[in-house]
């Protein structure tokens, strides 16, 4: 089960947005980051998402679709090899 966004990020903030898309539509690419979401810098915020679902056992997986293009999804996160 995901966290509950307000427990994670503010109302209208960037990382909120990306993670209500993230946890409502399953994948989205960087090109609807930017286009419809209207995250510039996606790459730091996709960072604090990550940080902040990681307590929670998730992370946000990758995937390339071709050049430049890629898509983002909330998975389980896989155990660190000590």
């Amino acid at each position: 089960m995901t966290p509950k966004p307000e427990a994670l990020f503010r109302w209208g903030t960037a990382p909120r947005r990306l993670y209500d898309t993230l946890a409502t539509c399953g994948e989205v690419t960087n090109y609807q980051i930017v286009r419809d979401l209207r995250i510039l810098a996606y790459g730091n915020v996709i960072g604090k998402v990550r940080r902040a679902v990681r307590p929670y056992g998730l992370d946000v997986a990758t995937r390339r679709y071709g050049p430049g293009v890629f898509g983002y999804r909330l998975a389980i996160a896989k155990a660190e090899a000590d």
